[in-house]
C-alpha cells in the first residue's frame, strides 16, 4: 500500500515536471518568431546566418531561445534578406 502511494506521488511529480518542460519549450518556440519566420520564408539556414554574423551556429541557437530587442531582430532580419538575395544571384 505504501509503495502504491509513493508510486502515485512519483507519477504526479513526473507529470508536473513534464508539463513545465512543455511550457518552457513553447516559450522557446515563441521567442523571436520574426527571425524564425524570416529564416523559413527566405530559405536561409541558421548556419548561414551564423556565418554572416561571424559567430557559431550554436551561438545563434542559444541567442534565439530568449526574446531579443526589436531593433536587434530587425537587424538580423535584414541580414537574412541579404543572404537570400545573394543566394538568388548565385542561382541565376
Amino acid at each position: 500500500m505504501i509503495l502504491d502511494i509513493v508510486y502515485q506521488r512519483d507519477t504526479i511529480v513526473t507529470v508536473a515536471t513534464n508539463v513545465s518542460c512543455v511550457n518552457k519549450r513553447k516559450a522557446i518556440d515563441m521567442a523571436n518568431i520574426k527571425i524564425k519566420e524570416s529564416l523559413k520564408t527566405n530559405g536561409v539556414y541558421q548556419w548561414q546566418l551564423a556565418d554572416l554574423m561571424h559567430v557559431s551556429e550554436s551561438t545563434i541557437i542559444k541567442r534565439l531561445r530568449h526574446e531579443l530587442p526589436e531593433d536587434e531582430q530587425d537587424r538580423i532580419c535584414d541580414l537574412i534578406r541579404q543572404a537570400a538575395k545573394k543566394a538568388e544571384g548565385k542561382h541565376e
